[in-house]
């Protein structure tokens, strides 16, 4: 069971959400090939939304040269290199190796439960009360705080 104030409530959620977004990166990372793409060429994608640009990214394995689609709005020059992840070493599903499209995209699925978390803690838990966590129910369980110096009478 742990007894935490709000602050520490907060935190240990935040460490949480953290922790299973490193899982997450490190699960692609783990098991898979790093290899080097060329950038190609850019194509246009008209969706309701307007005109998005996508970069082509090209990588040769043995004889074989293939292609997919990179993350709209990046910038690159003709037959410029480009780190990329073969998943699991299957050359069908590779992914972009880059701080923008490995790290910081995936980060913008993660803003929810961290929103979510912010609001539940920053709003359950009072100045002077305590969140008791459990593992069985109830799971959170709020205690008031108790004077550590009671008035001598």
């Amino acid at each position: 069971m742990l007894r935490l104030t709000k602050i520490q409530c907060f935190l240990f959620g935040l460490g949480i959400i953290a922790l299973f977004y490193f899982i997450n990166r490190a699960k692609h990372i783990i098991g898979s090939e790093k290899i080097t793409g060329n950038f190609a060429f850019y194509v246009e994608e008209d969706t309701p939304e307007g005109k998005l640009v996508y970069p082509i990214i090209e990588y040769r394995i043995k004889d074989s040269i293939y292609r997919f689609k990179g993350e709209e709005a990046t910038a690159y020059k003709v037959n410029q290199k480009v780190p990329v992840l073969l998943q699991g070493k299957d050359h069908d599903r590779p992914m972009l190796y880059t701080i923008g499209a490995f790290w910081l995209y995936p980060l913008f699925y993660w803003i929810l439960p961290l929103i979510i978390w912010a609001a539940f803690s920053l709003s359950y838990v009072r100045k002077n009360e305590r969140v008791l966590i459990n593992l069985k129910y109830p799971f959170f369980r709020k205690q008031k705080e108790q004077e550590r110096f009671p008035e001598k009478r």
